[in-house]
């Protein structure tokens, strides 16, 4: 099993909009308990968590959402069988294009624009 550590994915333009902080954390102490999602951070989650059900090869270990980026750990499976497997530029790319998608949704909803 290896381990796959991604890089920050960021909002368009670093724009603070999948989470704000809750009370005062310090960067030693910061969790999951100090960061409330918006509605377009509960969207981005539940896309990183659907990843596995859509790469049978890949697992996600920790992530976290920040306001304006995400870090996450993807674990891929079985490194003998993942020559046909998507590579992880590919399942990052879906990941992103399905959370835009489903983002949009919610600013047409809302009767919002998207943030440019």
């Amino acid at each position: 099993m290896r381990r796959c550590k991604i890089s920050p994915i960021c909002s368009k333009q670093r724009q603070n909009i999948f989470s704000r902080f809750v009370g005062e954390p310090l960067a030693c102490s910061l969790s999951k308990k100090s960061i409330k999602l918006t509605k377009v951070g509960q969207t981005i989650e539940n896309q990183w968590k659907d990843i596995p059900n859509q790469n049978e090869n890949i697992d996600i270990d920790e992530f976290i959402i920040m306001p304006n980026h995400i870090h996450g750990i993807l674990i891929i499976k079985n490194q003998a069988e993942a020559s046909t497997a998507p590579t992880i530029s590919q399942i990052i790319r879906s990941f992103k294009s399905k959370s835009i998608f489903r983002v949009s949704k919610i600013y047409k909803e809302q009767a919002a624009p998207l943030p440019t």
